[in-house]
Parts: structure tokens; C-alpha cells; sequence
């Protein structure tokens, strides 16, 4: 590992200054990183991609999508210039679409993913009342007025400086709550 980048730990940072805890949000960083391939475009893994599908007059769309790695092949993510974190981490600290460094390891995540999304709501029930959907099969969401997806994906996650997205992928499963 370079000595640029240092990966956080306790024995490094015993006052926890640069712990990636206290950049949860915007990462001032680099994002993800690989030390074999010194590339910084592109990764493979699984990630889930959530939409928010609006009704429009002539069926459903939606506008953006966030996505969020679930296990990407080598990668760090470079939170704040000189700090680093494995990823995946026993943490749950993700970095999501957006350059936004979310933690899964309580309900705050998820807030923190719906504010993303622009929602407000009970985000754990919410994600924890998803349905299975079969994609594109838009009656299942019976007329409502906007609904939250949820695509579990494999393939490959691009970056840039406004952050991650799905650059090429396979769909495994999809899954949906209606909102409204």
C-alpha cells in the first residue's frame, strides 16, 4: 500500500480523527480505488441500483437511480485525501451514487439512501415491505402515483466525478413498495 493512502485503522488513528465514521455524507476523496490496477473508473461486483418510478401520463418513469455496491472484486474507497477503508468493511460504510459515504449498520443508512431518492417515509419498513417484481411489468404497481425499485445487479460500476453508476450489468432480482 502506498504511503500517500493509509488504510484506517485504530492503531493509526486512535482518536478516531480520520476514522471514515466522521465522513459519512459528501467524501471529500478519490471513492473507489484499486491497489493491484491502479484504476479508478470502473469495477466489477454485485451492487443494488434503487429507482423512484413516477406515473407519467403514458406509464411509469424514472428519473435517476442511486446505486449501491454490495461487494466490488479489490477495491478501498478513498474517503478524505490520505484515508482509506476496505470495501466491503465489516462496517457497512458504502459509498453510494452522488460521492455519498452511507453506513448500513443501523436504520441511518437507509435515511440516508432515501434522502438521496428525495423520500421521506419509514425507510427500514419501507425497504423491509418490498415485494418481489418482475421487471417492467408495471401493473403490479396497481396506479400508484410513485414507486420504489430496487434491482439487485451484477456487472460493472462506473465513476466519475459526480460519482458511481451502473455502467454495465446483469439484473438477478428486482423488487418494488408503491409510496402513494
Amino acid at each position: 500500500m502506498s504511503d500517500e493512502i493509509k488504510l484506517w485503522s485504530e492503531e493509526l488513528d486512535p482518536d478516531y480523527e480520520n476514522s471514515p465514521h466522521e465522513y459519512i455524507g459528501e467524501i471529500s476523496g478519490k471513492g473507489y480505488f484499486s491497489m493491484e490496477s491502479a484504476d479508478s473508473d470502473s469495477f466489477t461486483g454485485e451492487y443494488s441500483i434503487y429507482r423512484v418510478y413516477e406515473k407519467e401520463d403514458d406509464g411509469y418513469e424514472f428519473w435517476s437511480e442511486i446505486v449501491v455496491p454490495k461487494d466490488l472484486t479489490d477495491v478501498y474507497i478513498e474517503y478524505t485525501e490520505g484515508w482509506c477503508c476496505n470495501f466491503p468493511n465489516e462496517s457497512e460504510i458504502v459509498l453510494a451514487s452522488n460521492r455519498t459515504l452511507m453506513s448500513f449498520e443501523d436504520a441511518d443508512g437507509y435515511y440516508d439512501l432515501f434522502k438521496l431518492l428525495e423520500l421521506d417515509g419509514d425507510a427500514p419498513n419501507i425497504i423491509n415491505e418490498m415485494e418481489a417484481w418482475e421487471l417492467n411489468e408495471f401493473d403490479a404497481f396497481d396506479g400508484a402515483d410513485s414507486v420504489l425499485v430496487k434491482i439487485d445487479a451484477e456487472g460493472t460500476i462506473g465513476q466519475n466525478e459526480d460519482g458511481i453508476f451502473d455502467d454495465s450489468s446483469t439484473y438477478k432480482s428486482a423488487w418494488f413498495k408503491t409510496l402513494n
